[in-house]
């Protein structure tokens, strides 16, 4: 039969190659070192820390709520084996990202609260603010102002209106009727008469309210002087006595 020599030499031969690719990688491979866990450092840090390591930062800028310059990931993670050299990607807070504050005026506060939250705002402050113009409830502005650019989760100032200012309420009593509801002309006034034997006719008897603020347009009441009613008193000498109290009576008198 054949000689199984030439067989075993080749094989010697591809074991020796094997052995010596093995021996190669062995002797050309990259060396290895544990991956530095960086996340939460500031960004100077970690490039010094992956550096030191032995590895090459490679850093992406991501917005995020943590503040901006900070690790918020990396790759490979911490503690990992890789090859010295190798990148490392570090993933850090560009700080949060910016948003437009909407218009909110003359919204119901419940639907301006609604619109601020959705643009990715929140609410802080909620003060009340007069006005002639907006309806009492509704939102009349925000601070920092609509338009404005403003980091995602910044807390604005809500303006509600209260409605109408209130103004002063002049005091009328003694004054003539005229004069009295000129002085009241931002107010809605209404009248009632009363008999006076003391103040002259025509003139404010009492006020309500009679000072202090109320809301423009607001009713003020005012009670006016009104002059006894005269009569002329009928001449009833030489009358029989009933035809007399008749006729005084018929007259508007008290017959005593």
């Amino acid at each position: 039969g054949r000689s199984p020599w030439p067989w075993l030499a080749l094989l010697l031969i591809l074991l020796l190659l094997a052995g010596g690719g093995v021996a190669a990688y062995l002797l050309t491979r990259p060396a290895q070192a544990t991956v530095p866990s960086v996340v939460g450092y500031q960004l100077t840090v970690a490039q010094a820390d992956v550096s030191n390591a032995g590895f090459r930062p490679y850093v992406v800028n991501e917005a995020s709520p943590q503040p901006a310059g900070q690790v918020i990931r990396q790759s490979p993670l911490g503690g990992v084996r890789a090859d010295k050299g190798g990148t490392v990607t570090l993933t850090v807070s560009s700080g949060p990202r910016a948003v437009s504050i909407p218009s909110v005026v003359q919204l119901p506060q419940a639907q301006a609260e609604r619109r601020l939250r959705r643009a990715g705002l929140k609410i802080g402050q909620l003060i009340g603010q007069s006005s002639s113009v907006i309806p009492k409830g509704d939102a009349t502005r925000t601070d920092p102002g609509a338009g404005g650019s403003v980091p995602a989760g910044t807390a604005v100032t809500l303006y509600i209106s209260s409605g109408p200012a209130p103004i002063r309420v002049p005091n009328t009593v003694g004054d003539t009727e005229a004069a009295a509801k000129a002085a009241l002309a931002q107010f809605t006034v209404r009248t009632t008469d009363q008999i006076s034997k003391t103040q002259p006719a025509g003139t404010v008897i009492s006020q309500s309210p009679a000072g202090g603020t109320a809301p423009r347009n607001s009713v003020v009441n005012l009670v006016i002087a009104k002059a006894p009613t005269t009569v002329s008193v009928p001449n009833v000498v030489g009358f029989p006595w009933r035809a007399a109290r008749r006729q005084l009576r018929a007259n508007g008198f008290k017959v005593v």
